[in-house]
């Protein structure tokens, strides 16, 4: 299958279909023009409107891909219905601010929760820590 990710979005990874929402890790890469604590305001302002029934569970300041950065836990319910968590590390460079979001059923993010960490924590830009 081929997936068209659109602009500023470097990477899909989605799971086989299976029940009721399809987990996925998707990269994203936008130029900003603003700094680090506003682009992250502006994207908390964004999610609540973008995201059926979204809810903020944990917003954190830590390291992302050996920057300054951040951690975010919310979940959100999918077109469809699906309750889904969605787990989001983000960082910025050089200007580029870069999000890593997983998409998990909520049932099934409890079995993912340590792989997705590890996944998190091994992003590394090219060039970096090779």
């Amino acid at each position: 299958m081929r997936v068209d990710p659109g602009a500023g979005v470097a990477l899909v990874a989605l799971e086989p279909p299976t029940g009721d929402f399809r987990a996925s890790l998707v990269v994203t890469a936008d130029a900003l023009n603003l700094n680090f604590r506003d682009w992250q305001a502006t994207t908390d302002r964004a999610l609540p409107a973008a995201l059926a029934e979204y809810q903020l569970i944990d917003l954190e300041r830590r390291p992302f891909a050996g920057a300054d950065g951040g951690r975010r836990l919310a979940h959100h319910v999918a077109p469809g219905g699906a309750a889904v968590t969605m787990e989001q590390w983000f960082t910025v460079r050089g200007g580029v601010g870069y999000t890593l979001t997983a998409s998990v059923g909520t049932a099934n993010y409890a079995n993912n929760v340590d792989v997705l960490a590890e996944i998190a924590d091994g992003v590394t830009f090219a060039g970096e820590g090779q």
